[in-house]
This record gives structure tokens, C-alpha cells and sequence, in this order.
């Protein structure tokens, strides 16, 4: 009897707290802007592990069928619910939402939520660009849907178009054509494996014959005028051309500028063997050597990364209407030449022209002229990496006495258009050298060339030998930095694609509160650092200032050092960050490695902070194993400080 009694008693609280919730929403709801709804999620996007996702804190979208109104104002039938899924790597309790699960919630317009919030990653699997974004401030699983005799109507039409994290205007156009392109791309690249037997590694055996032809001519290094177009031997991609780590961070990469309303458009630049494959072997016209490339652009359009997957046909089409596609009299060389520059922009300007605020900028006064290599002697590849800026010989049309000619882009007042930084264009265009040849003193480049299709001159953010640092790079421009921006274009150097790109840390070192517990330099940095290959190889050794000096020892070489850090006492923080003091100039790649957890960036030649930062999550662990590649002999990196942070 006493058991009884006390169940009924908990029914009767239970239904009495119901009661009083459900009150209490209806009460206050109005006032806050708010609406307390009932539905079924009829859709729920796949949240990723928060264990492996590049950033530390997620949310996830769900679509509610609305089935009660039960206070508030009149909303759609059918909204998107943006849902709390991992901060920190921790689940959140509103995780667990699935297709089918009735909820009962208390939202609020997504618009209005700050800026922490809405620009924080997204999981977003919803297509349907015209629902409009709700944020859940109550969610729960119910059993049943309450019976409301009073509810106000369901809204017929949406107040306003879906908008993104900024609140800027969503072009709904634009994201309709971007999907059919993705969609269209997808679809040839399935038609190519299905007609290649649908076995990718089959694909790549059955045309072995072709690269090994190719490369049997790699060390006599040919090369030969056809009609008025030269082409030499140059570097085809071998196995599988990319790494899984690669795809994860690309993904990555664009669901942060996906989140600050900003698309993304990627374009791989090919290695310059990729367009002469079949000159210098029997490879089948339309055929390609290495159709694992084709799978990392099946991979990333798969995950809604747009990417430029025509760029090696179109290329081919193209190769004859220009003197040089590349500096093929230099075989090593691999950045464009005119002919690159300009079919890689001519793809590009091809997308960007759909967005309405690209189309309703007033177009910049912009007009070609007849430049040389002769008027930019101090160029990289001409002063220091001693490549021929001279036509290669063999066509009397091209004196080989005679400086190589191309187009450059001119303003109106008469100057090349060189490089613009800011943040006011609708075009933000993010790389490295690539991007900058055949010369950006004189207005010749991917970026002046799309400027001069498009009437649009793009803002660039720009890291010599570091596309990698890429992502990195533009989080720390802060979200002020996009938030003119109407789309991203990264056109990344083949070499890219073999590692993860560096996202950004797991905490921000700019904006954390942070708190200096040791700074080594001198001989204390001698004390806690102990190194490991570069010793046995006399790679490494500390200078007589106390400077950690790590230098190749070839003159060609690049090769690599590893050392262990003792770090200091870190209780009662969260995180770590290391700031690493280097002398600008070099361009190592530092990874750091701690219980798990890792963490890389990519100094860059043309760098001029000295400092460079790893954060990451405190364990018990005492010590973070650092590894440095690309060191070079005639650039040797020194480390002059090692500053260790704590933040709670």
C-alpha cells in the first residue's frame, strides 16, 4: 500500500512540474521573443565523433515538422533546429536527437543568437535552402504531443529568407547552382569509375604502362615545340596521391567559412607533367595516370566541398593557345606560367559569376598589356631560384635571346594591379607562390587574371610555401575579416594534398585568457629540451647564444629533427599553449605531439611574426614531442624561445 501511494504521489509531481513548465514557457514566451513548439524531427544531421573532428565544439541541425503552436508567435510548419552537439570534445545532453524522436522545445530566431554561437561549426546535412533557422534555448524528448486548444496559426509564408551565422542575406540562387555543380561533377566522376570497372585501384593498374613510358623519359628530360607551343617533361603524381587527414581538414576548412556565410571554391593546380602525360607517352586521349585524384575529388564533393575537378581537361584544351603553359625549360620548376594562370582563372570566374553580389558590383576599369620576364628580374624564380627567363629554343618566332613575354592586368590609371589586401571585397582569395607567377609585380597571376574576367578585384591572403597554414592563417584575421565576404577561393598547390592543412587550435592563443607559467631561452632551453635524431645526424645543436639551430646538411637536402620538451606544472588548467619564438626567414613545418592529441603549423618564407603557437587539452602527461621537416641548409631555423601558457 505504501509503495502504491508513494508512485501516485510522484504522478502527481510529476504532472504537477509539467504543468507548472509548460506555464511558465507560455507565460514568458511572448515577451522573450520566444515560441514553445512540439514536432517530429523528420531529418537530423550526422554529428561527427568529437574525439576526431578538427574543432573542438559543434553543433548539429535537425528539420521539425511542427505539429503544435503552443505559445509565442506564428512560425513555419516546417523549421531547422540548429541543436548543441560537443563543445570542448564533451557531449552535449542535446546529442542524442535522432530521425523520428518527438521533442518539445522553446526556440528563438537563430539570427538572434550572438556571435559565439553562430559562428561555430555546423554539422549541416539540410538542403532545403528555404527553411528557416530556429536555436533551440529548451529541447526534450516527449512521449506524446499535447492537446492545445489555443495555439496560434502556423506562419503560411517564411517573415524573411534563410540566413546564415552572419545575418547576412542568403543567395539562394547561388547555393542552387553550386549544388547542381557539385551534383554534376559527382555524377561524371561516378560515370568514369563505373566505366573503368568500379574498382579504383584496378583504374590505376590498368594504365601502370602509360607512367612508367612517361617516366622512362623522366632523367633525359625532353622537351619540344609543337606548332608555337613548348612543353617539357615535368612531375606526375604516384599512388594515391592524397591523404584521408587531407579530406578531414578540407571538410573542416569549409564548414568554418560555411558557418561565416562565406562559400568555399577549391582549385588544385596540377603538377605540369599532368597536361603533358600524353605528349610524352601512347597514354589513350581522355585517360588519365592516376585516378586516385579522382577519388579525392569524389571524397570532398561528397562532403559538399566544391572543388574544380575539369581543371587537367581544361588545361589540355587549352594548351596550344599559349607559347607556355609552364617553365618547362626548367624541369623542377613548377609554378604556372601564363597559360596556367589563365585557364585556372577562366574556371574560376566561371562560378564565382553566379552570386548576385559579385554581379551587382560596379566592375574595375582594368585593361591587358605586353609585359616580360626582363621587367621583373628581382623575381623569386629569377633571382634566387636561377630558372631561364629566356624562350626556350628551337621556333624562330621566339628568339631564345629574347625575354618571355605574357599578359599582365592594368588599372586604369596606367598600373599593374599587384596584390590587394583588405577585407572589402566580395572575393577573398587565400594561397601561396602559385598564385603569384607569372608575375605579380607586373599583373600576371591567377589573382589578376580572375580580377580582369570578373571586374572584380579579389582581396588576397597570402603565405609563400605555406598553403597548408591556409585555415590557420584566416582564423586568426578574426570573423570581421569575412564578414564582406561572399566566397573563399583557394586554388592550393598539388604538393598540399599528402597532409592535414593546419586548422585552427583548440583554443584561440589571441583571445584565451592565458597565463605564462615558464618561459625557457638561453641555457634554460638547453635544460628541458632533448633531442632525438638530430644529434646522431649533426642536424642539430645549440648556438652560442643559447639558440636551438637546426640546419640540413646538403645544400639540396631537406630534411627533419625531433626533440621532447619537458614541460612545467600545469595543474589547475585546461589547456596549454606553446608559443614558439623562431627567427623569421625559414619555412619548417612544427608538429607538436601530446597524449594523442596533435597539433601542426607551417612557418612560411614570406612570415614576419616570430612567433608561432600549438595549443592543447592538459593530461598527465609531462612531456610534448616536437618534429620540424623542410629544413633546409641554406635557411636554417633557430629557435630562440619556448613559452609555455596555461589556460583554465
Amino acid at each position: 500500500m505504501t509503495r502504491h501511494l508513494l508512485a501516485t504521489a510522484l504522478l502527481v509531481v510529476v504532472g504537477l512540474w509539467c504543468c507548472l513548465s509548460y506555464a511558465a514557457d507560455s507565460a514568458t514566451s511572448v515577451a522573450a521573443g520566444q515560441t514553445v513548439i512540439e514536432g517530429v524531427l523528420t531529418q537530423v544531421s550526422k554529428l561527427p565523433k568529437a574525439e576526431s573532428n578538427p574543432y573542438p565544439d559543434c553543433y548539429y541541425t535537425a528539420v521539425i515538422e511542427i505539429k503544435n503552436i503552443l505559445s509565442g508567435r506564428s512560425i513555419p510548419r516546417k523549421v531547422v533546429l540548429v541543436l548543441p552537439g560537443f563543445f570542448a570534445r564533451q557531449y552535449a545532453p542535446e546529442a542524442h536527437f535522432k530521425t523520428g524522436d518527438m521533442v518539445r522545445a522553446t526556440v528563438v530566431p537563430f539570427a538572434s543568437m550572438p556571435d559565439k554561437v553562430r559562428q561555430t561549426q555546423q554539422a549541416d546535412e539540410v538542403e532545403d535552402v528555404d527553411l528557416e533557422f530556429f536555436f533551440p534555448q529548451r529541447i526534450t524528448a516527449t512521449s506524446a504531443l499535447t492537446s492545445a486548444e489555443h495555439q496560434p496559426s502556423f506562419a503560411v509564408k517564411s517573415p524573411g529568407k534563410r540566413e546564415a551565422a552572419t545575418g547576412r542575406k542568403r543567395d539562394d540562387n547561388a547555393a542552387r547552382q553550386r549544388r547542381e555543380r557539385i551534383k554534376k561533377d559527382l555524377e561524371e566522376i561516378n560515370a568514369l569509375l563505373l566505366a573503368h570497372g568500379g574498382d579504383w585501384n584496378e583504374w590505376y593498374k590498368s594504365v601502370e604502362k602509360y607512367r612508367n613510358e612517361y617516366w622512362a623519359q623522366f632523367q633525359s628530360n625532353p622537351g619540344k615545340w609543337i606548332g608555337d607551343s613548348f612543353f617539357g617533361i615535368g612531375e606526375l603524381p604516384l599512388g594515391t596521391v592524397y591523404s584521408p587527414d587531407f579530406v578531414r581538414s578540407l571538410v573542416a576548412f569549409k564548414n568554418y567559412l560555411s558557418a561565416r556565410n562565406v562559400d568555399l571554391i577549391v582549385l588544385r593546380v596540377p603538377y605540369k607533367g599532368e597536361i603533358t602525360d600524353d605528349i610524352f607517352s601512347a597514354l589513350p586521349k581522355g585517360e588519365i595516370p592516376n585516378p586516385y585524384l579522382l577519388r579525392m575529388y569524389k571524397e570532398l564533393l561528397e562532403a559538399d566541398v566544391e572543388i574544380v575537378t575539369d581543371i587537367i581537361p581544361r588545361a589540355k584544351a587549352s594548351r596550344f593557345k599559349f607559347p607556355l603553359m609552364y617553365w618547362y625549360s626548367d624541369r623542377p620548376e613548377r609554378h604556372p606560367a601564363e597559360g596556367m594562370a589563365w585557364v585556372a582563372a577562366e574556371a574560376i570566374a566561371e562560378r564565382v559569376k553566379r552570386y548576385d553580389s559579385i554581379a551587382a558590383t560596379p566592375p574595375a576599369k582594368l585593361h591587358l598589356k605586353e609585359v616580360s620576364t626582363g621587367m621583373d628580374l628581382n623575381s623569386f624564380l629569377w633571382a634566387t631560384e636561377k630558372c631561364n627567363p629566356f624562350w626556350p629554343k628551337g621556333n624562330s618566332k621566339f628568339n631564345s635571346a629574347d625575354y618571355i613575354s605574357f599578359r599582365g592586368v592594368y588599372t586604369d590609371d596606367d598600373k599593374p594591379l599587384g596584390r590587394r589586401t583588405g577585407s572589402e571585397s566580395p572575393i577573398l582569395l587565400v594561397g601561396s607562390s602559385f598564385t603569384e607567377y607569372p608575375s605579380l609585380k607586373l599583373g600576371g597571376n591567377i589573382t589578376s587574371y580572375l580580377a580582369y574576367l570578373t571586374g572584380i578585384v579579389p582581396d588576397m591572403l597570402y603565405r609563400a610555401g605555406s598553403d597548408a597554414s591556409i585555415p590557420r592563417m584566416l582564423a586568426r584575421e578574426g570573423d570581421a575579416f569575412l564578414e564582406k565576404r561572399t566566397v573563399c577561393i583557394f586554388p592550393m598547390v598539388p604538393m598540399v594534398t599528402s597532409n592535414a592543412l593546419d586548422l585552427p587550435p583548440v583554443v584561440d592563443p589571441a583571445k584565451a585568457p592565458r597565463t605564462a607559467v615558464a618561459s625557457y631561452q638561453g641555457d634554460a632551453l638547453n635544460g628541458v629540451i632533448k633531442l632525438r635524431n638530430a644529434t646522431q645526424d649533426a642536424i642539430g645543436a645549440f648556438s652560442a647564444d643559447g639558440g636551438l639551430i637546426l640546419k640540413a646538411r646538403e645544400a639540396k637536402a631537406r630534411e627533419e629533427a625531433e626533440f621532447v620538451l619537458q614541460l612545467p606544472k600545469l595543474d589547475g588548467f585546461s589547456f596549454f599553449i606553446l608559443e614558439i619564438e623562431s627567427q623569421p626567414g625559414d619555412a619548417p613545418t612544427i608538429k607538436g605531439i601530446y597524449s594523442n592529441q596533435s597539433d601542426t603549423v607551417h612557418k612560411s618564407y614570406s612570415q614576419s611574426e616570430r612567433t608561432d603557437t600549438l595549443a592543447f587539452r592538459v593530461t598527465s602527461e609531462k612531456a610534448v614531442t616536437l618534429s620540424l621537416t623542410n629544413i633546409r641548409s641554406d635557411i636554417p631555423t633557430k629557435i630562440i624561445r619556448i613559452t609555455v601558457f596555461g589556460v583554465k
